[in-house]
Parts: structure tokens; C-alpha cells; sequence
């Protein structure tokens, strides 16, 4: 007893010491101090430093407090043996509490085993589960769903949540940038908070469960021992339950890592097997395609030289959307922060100079562009440069409630998904929008300009937000009795001949089920006197609508042809998509004309020609 008393003694003495002297070291340097000298200062540190998170994962995965400080003295005696396994070497906390999580499972795993063996021996197994073992409990959930998350989503939380680190210290510790740290840290603890909630628990619980842990003295200094004995080979001080746990532990981790290199093995015996077998055939097509080649040459020599370039054409650069996050006119460079699925990164951008920039569908300068600014983005032909930028809000369909003319302000009742991750929730949602003093207005069937006091309540509008998100810049409303249903989706084809439309549009199979929701291409009739707008500017032809851009079709009241069309390209580029309605073959001055003619439909080109001719 006296001597573990001045162990103990000892152990706080070269602590405070350790602490008075110089600056504070990294986990990287604490590391690299005991791997090479076996520095016990060094690894009495990291305990210090990281037992409080540790010791919170345990307490929560395990109810019994000597289970938990079993399994908080094995996680340490793992570091201990794999220390020279830590990558990256400064990301020891988040190394630690992966050990933890999986050491206080493997306990309360051994656990419930003992008491099954008990229950076989004729113990009550249905009173010492009741008492011990409560299922599903708040903190238990809160790790489950912790360990859930992406490595960095949950690398941030255990710094700055469960370690308490500030921000600025654990960007240094991440090597990343700050503004990187603190959205992955938001993102995680938004992540967290409805998964936690959709489970039951409330904020309060979810506050009280991060709450850090106080390590008790003796624990502490009695596992920064037994860890550097442990390292050396030595375990008589070390007892019995927490080595056979850190030896089941540490068997786990060797048979994980054998099965990472037995598919390794596997898959590059794949890749060689398959390049041996890929290139025969190759090398045998080769020679074969040299004499049709020639002939192709020789008889058609004009036919390849358009047909090739129209190939890679259709293969066009891939565009991308998101969010402003700075813009450098000097430099024509913008930096935009993209969303994909649970992922977030900046990406900066150089913008040509000729480059087109749209700005709620009028054009624009980089330089007006501004951050929060939602934009899509089409790169040109060397995949890295913008060769258009489009800057729009988003277009809201709904059914309209109010208008007030004086205030310049309407009311529509809009769907939207109050949850994101569950599409079948839907919700109605009245929205009170800020109209500009020079808004586009658009009434289908009526002839004269209109504005905001012909807007009648109850009919369905399709409302354009600007990129801000602060006013209204274009609204189209169906004609007046106009009883049919309105179509929005996005244009395919448009055959000026047959006058008709292809249209991709969202349907639902189970009216009942908002999932159901599928793409479906509808072939849809013109009425000989539809009215057709594009941009909010008319009248407008047929041959004008633009594939790829997005239409509001209002249809009849039979539902058989459409009598009104509004058109509106999407963002970046979407003028820059006309390959399929070539077929037409008019330009704006030359299709106009023969619009008119309905009864003379022998074809599109003859008329032309002869109007003008004349």
C-alpha cells in the first residue's frame, strides 16, 4: 500500500513538472517521444490530455463503472502496443476514440456473455438484464449515431465537442483551413442533431450526454504506468480482466487488418489476370481496321469530316452548380462551394474572358456576381475554365393566394420537404415574396403587357426568384379560364412541322406516395394560336424554344394540346444546346413567316424560300 502510494506521489510530481516546462507539445511530438525512448512524461500526457473523452466513450457504451474503467485502462494499453500504427500522428484523439468505441462494445459483448453462461447455471437472466443492462439508452445512441458519420465529420466533432478544443486549434491539428473546419464541424452537429432527433431524444439530452468526463487521480496515474510496462513486455501490474480484454482487442485489429490485405491480394490478381487477357484481342483488331480504312478515304472524303466533330460534341464538358463563396473580377476567377450529397468543398474556378455570365437572365459582369449568389457553371473544352456562368434563383410553382399591388408583394402557396433526407414528407407553405419594380409579367392568351393587377388568385403561376433571393423578377400565370392542368419540366424536342413538344416531366405512379415520382417524356400537341414566350419577352415561335431549357406548358381544358408555353433557359449555357431541333432548319427570320400559313403544311423550307424570294 505505501508503495503505491508513492508511486502515485512520484507520478504527480513529474506531471507538474512536465507541465512548467516550455511549451505545450503536440500529440505528434508526445507520440514520436515515447515511440523512441519509451518517454513515460510523454505517454502520462496523452492520457491526460485524451482520458476524459476516452473515458466519457466508455461510460456511455457501458453502464457499470468498473467495466468502464477496465475498458478505459485497455484503450490506453492498445495505444501503448500500436503507437507506431497512428496515422496521421497528430490525430491521436481521433485514433483513441475509434479504440474506445470498439473496446467498451467488445467488454459489454463479454459481459453479456458471462451473464448467458450464468443464466445457463440457473441465474435469473430476465432480472440482472433489467437492472444492468437498459437498452438503447440516450448516450449509448449518441455514439452509434457519432460513429455513423464520415471520418471527417466525426474527426471534428471529437476535437472540438467531446475534447473541447477551440476551432483555431483544431484547424491546426486537422492541417486544414478554418472556414473548412468550422462547416464540416456545422454539418456534423446538423447531421447529429435529426438523426438524434428523429430517435427520440431532445436537445437537452443530447447536451448533457457530450458532457466530458472527470478521470479519477488514481485511474489516471495507475494507467500512464501500467501503459509504459505494458510496451515493455511487463504486465504483472496490469489486471487480469483489462489484459485479456486489450489482448481481444488487439487480435481484432490484426484480423482486420488481414482481411484488407487479403482483398488487396485479390483484387490486383483481378487487374493483372484481366490486362493479360484484354490486350490478345487488342493487338489481334489491330492490323484488321487498316484496309477499310483506306477505301473509307477514298470514296468519302467529305462525309467523315463533318460526322467527327459532331461525336465529341455531344460529349460536352460537364457543368456544376453552388454556392458563391468569393469572386475576384482582377484575377476572372471565382470560388464557389459545391454540395454533393453529404460532401462539401470549395472549388475556385477561372472564368474566361470571353465567358457569357447571366444574372437573373440578363447579362452580366463576373464583378456583379456576389457571395450567397446561387450560380451553375459550364466549363469549356479544356474542363477547367468557365466558359458560362449563370446566376438564378430558384423558380417556385405554386398556386397564388394573394397580390398586393401597393406594397409589390404576392402570396403562393408553394410544396416543399421540411425534411431532406425523407422525400415522402411534404408539406404546404405559404410564401410572401418582395416583387421588383421591373418584374416581368406574363398572362397566357392575352395580347397587351401586363402587370400586377391582372394577376388573379387561384390560378397557378410559375415565379422566378433572383439569384439574392430577395425579389421576384419574372411571373407567368395560365390564361384566363383556362380550366387544364400546367406541365413543368424540361424540354426535349421540338418538331416545328408537326407542331409539337417533348417534354420531360415528374410523374406520380401512386398519387398517395410522393416517392413514386418518376421522369416521363410526354409528346404534346400545339394549338394553332398558343402563345409562346421566351425570357418573359413575346410572341415568340416554335422554332424559338430551345432544348434543355426549362418550359411551363399550360394545357387546354380537355388536356389535349397546349394553348400557352413560357420558357426560360437554365442558368449556364442553356442557349447552347440546340443540336437536336436543327431539323427545322430556320433561323428567328426565316421561321417566322411561315408559322403563320397553318393550312399550308407540304413543309417548312419551300415557304421560305418563296417569302423570300418575293
Amino acid at each position: 500500500m505505501a508503495t503505491a502510494q508513492i508511486g502515485n506521489l512520484l507520478w504527480h510530481l513529474r506531471a507538474i513538472a512536465s507541465r512548467a516546462d516550455g511549451p505545450v507539445r503536440t500529440d505528434g511530438e508526445l507520440l514520436e517521444c515515447f515511440l523512441a525512448r519509451r518517454d513515460d512524461d510523454a505517454f502520462a500526457a496523452l492520457v491526460r490530455r485524451h482520458g476524459p473523452m476516452v473515458l466519457g466513450v466508455c461510460r456511455r457504451t457501458l453502464r457499470n463503472e468498473a467495466d468502464a474503467e477496465d475498458a478505459f485502462q485497455a484503450t490506453f494499453l492498445v495505444l501503448a502496443r500500436k503507437a507506431g500504427t497512428v496515422r496521421p500522428r497528430h490525430l491521436v484523439g481521433h485514433w483513441l476514440y475509434g479504440v474506445a468505441y470498439n473496446t467498451a462494445r467488445k467488454a459489454r459483448l463479454g459481459d453479456r456473455r458471462r451473464r448467458d453462461r450464468e443464466h445457463r447455471a440457473g441465474c435469473d437472466r430476465a432480472s440482472v438484464t433489467a437492472a444492468t443492462e437498459p437498452r438503447d439508452s440516450i448516450p449509448e445512441l449518441l455514439d452509434q449515431e457519432l460513429n455513423r458519420l464520415p471520418d471527417r465529420y466525426r474527426a471534428a466533432v471529437v476535437l472540438c465537442d467531446l475534447e473541447g478544443q477551440p476551432l483555431q486549434e483544431a484547424a491546426r491539428r486537422l492541417d486544414c483551413p478554418l472556414g473548412t473546419v468550422a462547416s464540416r464541424l456545422a454539418r456534423a452537429r446538423d447531421l447529429l442533431r435529426r438523426n438524434l432527433l428523429r430517435r427520440g431524444l431532445t436537445c437537452a439530452a443530447i447536451g448533457a450526454a457530450l458532457a466530458p468526463a472527470v478521470v479519477p487521480t488514481a485511474l489516471r496515474a495507475s494507467t500512464a504506468r501500467a501503459g509504459t510496462l505494458f510496451a515493455a513486455g511487463v504486465t504483472d501490474s496490469v489486471p487480469a480482466t483489462v489484459i485479456s480484454l486489450t489482448e481481444g482487442v488487439l487480435q481484432t485489429m490484426f484480423v482486420s487488418k488481414m482481411k484488407l490485405v487479403a482483398a488487396i491480394v485479390v483484387a490486383l490478381g483481378l487487374v493483372i489476370s484481366g490486362t493479360g487477357t484484354w490486350t490478345t484481342p487488342a493487338q489481334a483488331e489491330q492490323p484488321k481496321p487498316e484496309k477499310p480504312v483506306k477505301k473509307t478515304d477514298e470514296k468519302k472524303p467529305e462525309k467523315p469530316a463533318p460526322d467527327k466533330p459532331a461525336k465529341p460534341d455531344a460529349a460536352k464538358p460537364p457543368a456544376f452548380g453552388g454556392v458563391v463563396k468569393s469572386v475576384d473580377a482582377d484575377k476572372g476567377s471565382l470560388t464557389v462551394e459545391v454540395t454533393k450529397g453529404d460532401n462539401t468543398s470549395e472549388r475556385t474556378v477561372p472564368v474566361g474572358k470571353d465567358a457569357k455570365v447571366l444574372l437573373d437572365g440578363k447579362k452580366a459582369n463576373l464583378s456583379d456576381l456576389k457571395p450567397g449568389f446561387r450560380v451553375n457553371i459550364k466549363l469549356g473544352e479544356d474542363r477547367t475554365t468557365a466558359q458560362s456562368v449563370g446566376a438564378e434563383g430558384p423558380t417556385l410553382t405554386g398556386e397564388l393566394k394573394a397580390v398586393d399591388v401597393d406594397k409589390h408583394t404576392v402570396r403562393v402557396s408553394v410544396t416543399t420537404h421540411p425534411d431532406p433526407t425523407d422525400k415522402k414528407k411534404t408539406a404546404t407553405e405559404e410564401k410572401t415574396l418582395k416583387v421588383a419594380d421591373d418584374v416581368q409579367v406574363v398572362i397566357q392568351g392575352e395580347k397587351k403587357k401586363a402587370t400586377l393587377a391582372d394577376l388573379k388568385t387561384g390560378t397557378s403561376v410559375v415565379v422566378r426568384v433572383s439569384a439574392d433571393g430577395e425579389r421576384v423578377f419574372a411571373i407567368s400565370s395560365p390564361a384566363k379560364g383556362a380550366d387544364g392542368p400546367t406541365l413543368v419540366g424540361e424540354l426535349k424536342a421540338v418538331a416545328v412541322d408537326k407542331k409539337t413538344l417533348t417534354v420531360a416531366v415528374k410523374v406520380l405512379t401512386d398519387k398517395t406516395d410522393k416517392s413514386s415520382a418518376k421522369i416521363e417524356e410526354k409528346t404534346i400537341k400545339v394549338a394553332d394560336d398558343a402563345k409562346i414566350a421566351v425570357e418573359g419577352k413575346k410572341p415568340a415561335t416554335l422554332s424559338d424554344l430551345k432544348t434543355g431549357s426549362s418550359v411551363a406548358i399550360h394545357m387546354s381544358k380537355d388536356g389535349e394540346r397546349a394553348i400557352a408555353i413560357s420558357s426560360s433557359t437554365k442558368g449556364a449555357g442553356g442557349d447552347k444546346k440546340p443540336e437536336k431541333p436543327a431539323k427545322p432548319g430556320g433561323e428567328k427570320p426565316n421561321t417566322e413567316k411561315p408559322v403563320k400559313p397553318d393550312a399550308e403544311k407540304p413543309g417548312v423550307k419551300k415557304p421560305v424560300k418563296g417569302d423570300g424570294d418575293e
